[in-house]
């Protein structure tokens, strides 16, 4: 996790490292990766848009009303009563909260708001 932090200058949103300048060996590493993976039959693309789809869903979440973020563990926060209120209406998304958000940061990077200039 730490090579994302150093490549990507940090969790999306923070600032406290400044923006990212993408450069063209960058942008060469980044789609030689891309090709060895579907040169392995690996299907890019698919995982991307699954990915992008539960980003979504997290971003969504962590906006509910009495949510709380846990930036130490990567947490979607509720308490007893607004948990049993949202999993009574809704089933999607329960699976992320009030549990470790995996591969959050990584996430962030890719999917986040920020982007490099």
């Amino acid at each position: 996790m730490a090579d994302l932090d150093k490549v990507g200058g940090g969790v999306a949103g923070q600032g406290a490292r400044g923006a990212l300048c993408w450069t063209e060996h960058m942008s060469a590493f980044m789609l030689r990766k891309m090709v060895e993976l579907i040169a392995q039959g690996t299907q890019v693309y698919n995982h991307l848009c699954k990915c992008r789809s539960r980003w979504v869903r997290i971003a969504r979440l962590k906006d509910l009303s009495g949510a709380l973020w846990d930036d130490q563990n990567n947490m979607i926060v509720l308490e007893e009563e607004h948990y049993m209120g949202h999993t009574k209406d809704k089933s999607k998304g329960v699976e992320f909260l009030n549990v470790l958000v995996e591969n959050y940061t990584p996430m962030s990077i890719i999917f986040g708001g920020t982007q490099a200039t």
